[in-house]
């Protein structure tokens, strides 16, 4: 008998305004194998980190609302999931870099080129598992 092993794919939470980079992103990241959801609504950002829906990592915009922000921070503080959080700042350049410090915190400074965005992604969370074969 035939036994079938389900590979958990790993979820990503992309809350950013611009529609259009979002699509990007979210086509290529599920190329790759992610499973993506999209937020084009930042105040709606801190309910899908905060629920019941485990991501691996959140990439958000910088521009969202103080109390959102605390209630992200509090959520990875009190160690409620294991979530990387990337803040997403807009058109400067397409580096990465870590926030020094123990923060553990990862920009990513928006640019047309979605293919470093989703290389810092997987570098963070890792490849996504490929199906099993049929």
């Amino acid at each position: 008998m035939a036994t079938s092993r389900v590979t958990k794919r790993p979820r990503v939470l992309l809350a950013h305004r611009d529609a259009a980079w979002v699509a990007q992103a979210k086509q290529r990241l599920e190329s790759l194998g992610y499973v993506v959801t999209d937020c084009l609504e930042l105040a709606f950002a801190a309910d899908l980190v905060t629920g019941t829906a485990p991501y691996a990592l959140a990439a958000i915009s910088n521009e969202l609302d103080p109390d959102s922000q605390m209630r992200i921070m509090k959520f990875i503080k009190e160690g409620k999931s294991p979530l990387k959080l990337m803040l997403l700042l807009d058109n400067l350049d397409s580096a990465s870099i870590h926030v020094r410090g123990k923060t553990g915190i990862l920009t990513h400074r928006l640019s047309e080129d979605v293919n470093t965005f989703a290389l810092a992604v997987a570098g963070q969370i890792g490849p996504a598992p490929r199906p099993p074969a049929l």
